[in-house]
């Protein structure tokens, strides 16, 4: 019956009327609140080092996550901006490196090492990407017996920590890049020892992108 009285009640209404109450109907209660400012500068430059390739790529990047943290410092994000700020620093040093002739005055991988190690202590969602990634600075400076140390702080320190899997696999690396090496260590490593961290996260991290590298 009340159906039936509302579907009256309409049908009495102007064409114009009823077409309003149709796109009211349909369109209430679907509309996104726009999202707040500064996650939507954090977004944009998100977007701008997920997409870097160039060093100057990752300097407009690492200069839009300074640019927002200067603009909102009260925001629950300036931790994350901070981390991809080092992020930044980490691949422009790497792009350095690789080149015939390294461009004095670019950001070395202590530079990025010293963004990370202001995160690794704080409550930061990042803080064990940070703690990895400083294991990854010494990694790529082949500083191999340094970088495992590193690697495994990520699992002493951090409560199931997001980047859990990447240090158990270059943990495995790591040692797999000693054993092929025969380093000078007290303790030397073998494949077998790679094979065993390898195993590891095979077993551990069942989600994990890292599985078929590990494979």
């Amino acid at each position: 019956m009340m159906q039936t009285a509302y579907l009256n009640n309409v049908l009495r209404l102007p064409a114009a009327a009823v077409l309003c109450l149709i796109l009211f109907s349909a369109c209430s209660g679907n509309a996104d609140p726009p999202a707040p400012a500064d996650q939507t500068t954090f977004n944009a430059a998100l977007a701008d080092i997920t997409t870097a390739v160039t060093a100057e790529d990752y300097v407009a990047a690492e200069a839009a996550f300074v640019s927002f943290a200067a603009a909102y410092p009260n925001s629950s994000l300036v931790d994350d901006a901070a981390y991809y700020v080092g992020r930044a620093i980490h691949e422009r040093a790497l792009i350095n490196l690789a080149l015939p002739i390294p461009v004095v005055g670019t950001p070395t991988l202590a530079d990025a090492r010293t963004q990370y190690d202001k995160l690794k202590n704080t409550n930061s969602n990042k803080a064990d990407n940070a703690q990895f990634y400083i294991g990854k600075t010494y990694f790529d400076a082949l500083d191999y017996s340094r970088a495992l140390t590193e690697f495994g702080l990520v699992l002493t320190e951090y409560t199931a920590p997001s980047a859990g899997d990447d240090a158990q696999y270059y943990i495995g690396r790591t040692k797999h890049e000693m054993a092929l090496l025969g380093l000078p260590v007290s303790t030397p490593f073998t494949l077998a020892n790679a094979r065993d961290e390898y195993t590891a996260l095979i077993r551990n991290y069942r989600l994990s992108t890292r599985r078929d590298d590990a494979q």
